[in-house]
């Protein structure tokens, strides 16, 4: 677990418990949706082990947990994975939680490990997101999936992210766009960038899907989601 002067963890930290009560108001039937499509997309079947890095609250970590997988939430934040544990309980879902640092993942393997919630790049250095990603490559099995889910630096450059927050590449951080001006460090990453780094992990990506929003210039995808296979290539159905 990192450092409770880390200041990644503090502003996470201070995020949940500032979002504590919101965040257990959960919305089961879109959380359900998503459960299934990730189900579907990565094939994944009753007693396979799944690894959530950066769960936060870990609703789709439980919703994933009653379809019968074997679960792991992974999550640097405290009072996030106190709201996971209450959202299991009230669920009847057993999943298991671990509060540590993406840096330092636990041992697997496991069959899929999910980095979504456009989450990668929230370490300050591209070193330590690398070492992210040789991370999961390192405990996931031969064949297994890794399911990562990314703003792409074109689309936060041409439109923003996540409603008020706006990219500022000067800082290499996400800033509020109005009123306090509070900074999370983000490092974000061309596709082009991003594969390369896949690659140097020794993941190769065998399915992608990709969106940008009305008007955006054809070509490669603004912000997107991919799938990464380690092993022997297998089917992997496209994401609706």
């Amino acid at each position: 677990m990192a450092s409770n002067n880390d200041p990644i963890a503090v502003w996470w930290e201070r995020r949940w418990q500032e979002r504590r009560a919101e965040a257990r108001q959960v919305d089961w039937a879109t959380t359900a949706s998503q459960a299934d499509a990730i189900v579907a997309i990565l094939d994944l079947t009753p007693g396979q082990r799944i690894l959530d890095i950066a769960c936060g609250a870990g609703a789709l970590d439980v919703e994933l947990a009653t379809r019968g997988l074997v679960v792991t939430g992974l999550d640097i934040c405290p009072a996030a994975l106190e709201i996971a544990r209450s959202l299991a309980e009230e669920r009847s879902a057993h999943a298991n939680w671990i509060c540590a640092d993406m840096r330092d993942l636990p041992l697997g393997p496991f069959d899929a490990i999910l980095l979504w919630d456009v989450l990668f790049g929230i370490l300050p250095s591209d070193a330590e997101n690398q070492r992210v990603l040789n991370g999961a490559a390192r405990i996931l099995c031969p064949g297994g999936r890794f399911y990562l889910e990314v703003y792409t630096k074109e689309f936060a450059l041409r439109h923003g992210v996540e409603g008020n927050l706006v990219y500022s590449p000067d800082s290499d951080s996400f800033v509020s766009s109005g009123g306090e001006r509070r900074l999370l460090p983000m490092r974000l990453y061309t596709g082009d960038a991003l594969e390369r780094m896949l690659e140097s992990a020794g993941l190769r990506v065998i399915a992608e899907k990709g969106w940008g929003w009305r008007g955006d210039p054809p070509g490669p995808p603004y912000r997107g989601r991919t799938v990464i296979s380690t092993g022997e290539d297998s089917p992997v159905r496209q994401a609706p």
